[in-house]
C-alpha cells in the first residue's frame, strides 16, 4: 500500500490501491487487529487518490478506528499521527475526518513539550491538515503551538523543503489573526526570499499557495518581497500554462493584493491571457470571471484598464507606463496583451470550482 502511493499517477497504483480499500471495507469490523502504524500507512496511502470512493470510505473507516483507540493515542509516534491526519483532511467534509482529526490535535497539544522532536515534515502535515477544520478549537491551538516550534527554528528552516514551507504557509494563513501564525509566516517569507535563485526548484502548487498564503499580510514587507519575486519566477520562465485552475486562481488572489509592483500587476496581465487561452468565460471560476470583467478597458488609453472608483478615492495610482501603455522596466513578448489593471482587494480566502475541476 504505501509503496503504491509513491507513483499516483500509474494506472496499475491506483487499481491496486481501490483493491486494497475494498478489502480493508470488508475487513471494518476487524480493523483492531491492525497495527497503529498499519492505520497510518493505510491512510496516507489512500489519500493518494482522493476521487476514488472506495478510498474514502476505507479512510472513513479507519477514522472510526482511531476514535475507538482514542485512549491509546498516546502510543502512536509523531510520524502516525501526522500521516493520520494527513489522509483524513483529504475527506474533511466527513464526521469521522474531522473528530479524528480533532483527536490527533488534543495529542498533539498533550505532547507540546516534546514537538522539537518533531521532523520538519511532520510539522508541515500536521498544520496544512489541521488547517482544513479551521474553526475547531483544538486545531487552531495546535498549529498555534506548532507556530511558535517554527519560530523557534527560524534559524534551522534551510532543513525544510519548499513543500514544506509552502505545506506550513497554507496552514498558518487559516489563521491569520494569530500573531504565532503570522510570525512563523515571516520566517517562511524570508527563507523564500533566501532560496530566491531556486525558485525554479518549486512546484506550481507550492508557489500558488505561497502567493496566496503570503496575501494573508499585506503589510508585512518579507510577504511583499517574496511575492515580488515569485511573480518574477512565473513571468520569466513562462509557466503559467503548467499551473491548474485553482492554482492560477490563487495566483490572481496573491499577486492582486499588491497591484502597485510592477512585476506583479504584469503577471496578473499574463494570467489574464492564459486565462482567456483556456476559455476561462466557460470554465474558470465565476469570481475570477468577475474580477478581470471589473476592469473595463479605459478608452482613453488602450490596453491599460482603469482603477475602480473605490481605489482612486484611496488614491491609489496604477503603475508607470510607456507611451504604449505597457508598465515601464518589464519587456514582453510581441502578441502578449496587458489586459489587467490595478486589481481590487483580493477575493476571499477560498474560492469556488466547478465540481468537474
Amino acid at each position: 500500500m504505501n509503496g503504491f502511493s509513491k507513483w499516483p499517477g500509474e494506472a496499475a497504483s491506483r487499481q491496486g490501491t481501490v483493491a486494497i480499500a475494498g478489502e480493508v471495507l470488508r475487513r471494518a469490523a476487524r480493523l483492531s487487529d491492525v497495527t497503529h502504524q498499519g492505520l497510518a500507512n493505510l491512510a496516507n496511502g489512500f489519500s493518494k487518490w482522493r476521487e476514488e470512493a472506495a478510498c474514502r470510505q476505507a479512510t472513513v473507516a479507519i477514522a472510526g478506528e482511531v476514535l475507538r483507540r482514542v485512549l491509546q493515542l498516546s502510543q502512536f509516534t509523531h510520524a502516525h499521527l501526522a500521516n493520520l491526519v494527513n489522509g483524513f483532511s483529504k475527506w474533511p467534509e466527513e464526521v469521522a475526518s474531522r473528530q479524528a482529526a480533532v483527536a490527533i490535535a488534543s495529542e498533539v497539544l498533550r505532547r507540546v513539550a516534546r514537538l522539537s522532536d518533531y521532523t520538519q515534515q511532520d510539522l508541515a502535515n500536521l498544520v496544512n491538515s489541521f488547517s482544513k477544520w479551521p474553526k475547531q478549537t483544538p486545531c487552531r491551538q495546535a498549529a498555534v503551538a506548532i507556530a511558535v516550534e517554527v519560530v523557534r527554528r527560524a534559524a534551522r528552516l534551510s532543513g525544510f523543503t519548499q513543500q514544506d514551507l509552502a505545506n506550513l504557509a497554507n496552514g498558518f494563513s487559516k489563521w491569520p489573526e494569530e500573531a504565532s501564525c503570522r510570525q512563523a509566516t515571516v520566517a517562511i517569507a524570508s527563507e523564500v526570499l533566501r532560496r530566491a535563485a531556486r525558485l525554479s526548484d518549486y512546484t506550481q502548487q507550492d508557489l500558488a499557495n505561497l502567493v496566496n498564503s503570503f496575501s494573508k499580510w499585506p503589510k508585512e514587507a518579507p510577504f511583499r518581497q517574496a511575492t515580488v519575486a515569485i511573480a518574477g519566477e512565473v513571468l520569466r520562465a513562462a509557466r503559467l500554462s503548467e499551473f491548474t485552475q485553482q492554482g492560477l486562481a490563487n495566483l490572481v488572489n496573491g499577486f492582486s493584493t499588491w497591484p502597485e509592483e510592477v512585476v506583479c500587476h504584469r503577471a496578473m496581465a499574463d494570467i489574464a491571457s492564459e486565462l482567456q487561452g483556456q476559455d476561462f468565460q466557460s470554465r474558470f471560476p465565476q469570481r475570477v470571471v468577475a474580477r478581470e470583467q471589473r476592469y473595463a478597458g479605459s478608452s482613453e488609453r488602450p490596453g491599460v484598464r482603469a482603477a475602480p472608483a473605490k481605489d482612486q478615492q484611496r488614491g491609489c495610482t496604477p503603475p508607470r507606463t510607456s507611451a504604449t501603455g505597457e508598465p515601464k522596466g518589464i519587456a514582453r513578448s510581441a502578441g502578449t496583451p496587458c489586459r489587467l489593471r490595478a486589481a481590487e482587494p483580493r477575493m476571499s480566502e477560498t474560492t469556488t470550482l466547478p465540481a468537474a475541476c
